[in-house]
């Protein structure tokens, strides 16, 4: 075939399974087919364009200063054994305990050690590429699929799953026509970050997790580092309390039973369900905790309408809430936020321009005040782009464009049937062509943590080996 190389990975009783993405739902969902010991035989490949596999891009840290958010009581990859990573933490320190809030390093390394066990220990047969996928095809009159590879090789497989993670944010400066230097736009890219100036202001925009973890980063080795924080609403992420516990086994609220099913009704029986608790000498963060393996079934009970209002009006004060700091990073974050030098300010962003010194910045602050801000560098935390029109990966560009891809109408991901297949762009799911990932949240909302992406790569690998 020229010169493409047809690699067919294929036998009469080996079925092919390429997953695409070798973060962690890749390689969560690679293990739990690893670990089923079950026929037919299956051929596993996976297929990841980075050096390391498994890690995922949260995972992919050499700082120990940067802590799961997430208890390690919380953190096993398997649904069926809950304290598997504890006891993989008490083998490096016995001091490690459920409660503990242990460095991304080691979880990285944690998920790296699971997928090489999996693979020593399994029936099946599996191969890992580094490589790029720019194309996935379904074969005409055929059940199969052909995976184009940036090498020029192309595979041949029975089912693909999708496990693409997220995608780098917007860029801030995609109209402008300015020099892009001292312009950080992957917050993860920790090579550019340590080598920006230490004697000129930094601007961090966003404030979420990502954003923090770059400003310890930049105050680590100068704690009187002049960075400006920036979002519309300025909000922070609350901390966990410290021992933390699991929440009760409970059934749904029942405070949320009669709730009419509007955003607005809801949010009003949270908040009064949390004052109570308080009121009693409990926690607001049980509540939350409490409600998350019901979260998905209220998201499918609201309307189109009801999850756009959530997502404009409420959704910045949800995340801050749910997704909170190790208690250790919340107390830094409280010492350095005293310090002068660092700012957190409420604005939006009317425009940048480069100049000689960095980038003036124009903002408007929640009062209308509009003001310039001279600042030296800027890091973009804005968080993962799922809009996918406008992301510019040539995968994600040819599902669409051969409507093998669907994206939700709120733009945060992409639409699945039950069986987490794909949905086409005729409205019907493309057999055996699945996604697994943070874009699940268009369908069940919690999906990009790892309790529920653990569940998800479980329930689909079951699937996937159903239909071998």
């Amino acid at each position: 075939m020229n010169d493409i190389e047809l690699v067919m990975i294929m036998t009469d009783t080996n079925k092919h399974i390429i997953i695409i993405g070798g973060g962690y739902s890749g390689a969560l969902t690679a293990i739990n087919l690893l670990l089923k010991d079950t026929a037919p035989l299956l051929k596993i490949t996976l297929i990841e364009q980075r050096a390391y596999v498994g890690m995922g891009l949260a995972y992919t840290c050499w700082d120990d200063n940067l802590l799961l958010n997430v208890p390690a009581g919380n953190m096993s990859a398997f649904v069926t054994d809950p304290d598997h990573f504890v006891r993989f933490c008490q083998t490096l320190d016995p001091a490690f305990n459920k409660g503990s809030f242990i460095s991304r390093r080691i979880y990285g390394d944690y998920l790296q050690q699971s997928l090489q066990q999996a693979i020593t220990n399994s029936i099946h047969e599996f191969e890992s590429i580094k490589d790029e996928v720019l194309a996935v095809k379904k074969i005409q009159h055929k059940s199969n699929f052909i995976i184009s590879l940036k090498s020029l090789k192309t595979l041949v497989g029975d089912q693909v799953v999708l496990a693409l993670g997220h995608f780098p944010s917007k860029n801030l400066l995609a109209n402008s026509n300015g020099s892009l230097n001292n312009y950080v736009n992957n917050p993860l890219d920790w090579r550019s970050i340590d080598q920006l100036s230490h004697d000129q202001t930094l601007l961090i925009v966003g404030t979420g997790h990502t954003a923090i973890d770059v400003l310890f980063r930049l105050t680590s080795s100068n704690p009187s580092r002049s960075v400006i924080m920036l979002s519309r609403k300025g909000l922070l992420p609350e901390g966990h309390r410290f021992n933390p516990q699991p929440p009760l086994i409970k059934g749904f609220p029942t405070y949320l039973e009669s709730v009419p099913k509007t955003i607005r009704a809801y949010m009003q029986a949270i908040r009064q369900e949390a004052r109570l608790r308080m009121d009693t000498q409990g926690d607001w963060r049980d509540v939350l905790n409490e409600l998350r393996p019901y979260t998905a079934q209220l998201w499918q009970s609201l309307t189109e309408a009801e999850r756009r209002r959530f997502l404009q009006h409420v959704l910045a004060y949800w995340d801050v809430h749910r997704h909170r700091l190790a208690p250790s990073a919340h107390q830094r974050l409280k010492v350095l936020l005293k310090q002068s030098t660092i700012k957190l300010l409420a604005a939006r962003i009317r425009a940048i321009q480069p100049i000689p010194q960095g980038f003036e910045v124009e903002i408007q602050t929640k009062t209308n005040e509009i003001q310039a801000l001279n600042v030296g560098a800027i890091i973009n935390c804005t968080g993962p782009n799922n809009h996918l029109a406008s992301i510019p990966n040539p995968l994600i560009q040819q599902l669409l464009a051969e409507g093998l891809i669907l994206p939700d109408a709120l733009h945060i991901g992409v639409q699945i049937d039950e069986h987490y297949q794909l949905i086409n762009a005729a409205g019907s799911a493309t057999k055996d062509l699945y996604y697994v990932g943070p874009m699940l949240k268009a369908h069940f909302w919690e999906s990009i943590a790892v309790p529920e992406l653990r569940a998800h790569t479980h329930h689909l690998a079951g699937i996937i080996v159903d239909n071998a």
